[in-house]
């Protein structure tokens, strides 16, 4: 499939359900594109991520766009792809050829799949950071998210991509006065956020904390 610089994390169409999708949005009316109520539990989702590299060329993309989908034989071959290319070799590497990396920013924390149909059903961070910009943050001013890659353990993070030295400097152009930055964290996040401290009273100092 075509999945390269895209996001496919749980996204409806890149699995061959858009037709399903469709359906089930005719039947129930409406229903799919309201509000998640505020009694709705946070979604326990982890970080969205997108593919660089992937085994199989472009030319080879199978469309699953028609009105057949949801009974197309294709489909089945995307959800095996896309487990394929999310599934580690090791405990430390990718399955060959395959190269994923998290969406940076808030798009990464908002919903797992972001389409009109399924962005209700998929909320992660979404109504905290639609309160925080009710309140006056401004994304890239005050406001940022770190997405992380959560197949890989904290220290592994680090050397291949020095994700905690990225999340300080990312912390540290939030707040040039110095003045400090609430972490909010989700699920597995707040593990994430544990460690992120650890190493940074190690590396930094509990001054710079």
């Amino acid at each position: 499939p075509a999945w390269k610089d895209e996001r496919i994390w749980i996204s409806l169409g890149k699995l061959g359900f858009s037709a399903a999708v469709a359906a089930a949005a005719s039947k129930h009316g409406d229903s799919l594109s309201r509000q998640p109520s505020s009694k709705t539990p946070l979604t326990a989702a982890r970080t969205l991520l997108e593919a660089w590299d992937l085994k199989k060329k472009s030319s080879e993309h199978i469309a699953v766009d028609s009105e057949d989908d949801a009974l197309n034989p294709a489909d089945e071959h995307l959800k095996n792809r896309f487990v394929q290319h999310i599934m580690l070799k090791s405990a430390e590497e990718e399955m060959d050829g395959v190269h994923l990396r998290p969406i940076p920013g808030l798009a990464g924390v908002d919903f797992l799949d972001p389409g009109v149909l399924a962005r209700s059903m998929t909320y992660v961070f979404s109504p905290v950071i639609e309160r925080l910009r009710e309140a006056g943050y401004e994304e890239g001013v005050d406001l940022d998210a770190a997405p992380y890659d959560w197949r890989f353990a904290p220290g592994l993070m680090q050397q291949r991509d020095q994700y905690f030295d990225r999340l300080a400097a990312q912390l540290e152009g939030l707040d040039p006065r110095g003045e400090g930055v609430i972490l909010l964290g989700h699920s597995m996040g707040n593990k994430v956020i544990s460690y992120f401290l650890k190493f940074a009273a190690e590396k930094r100092g509990r001054a710079w904390l």
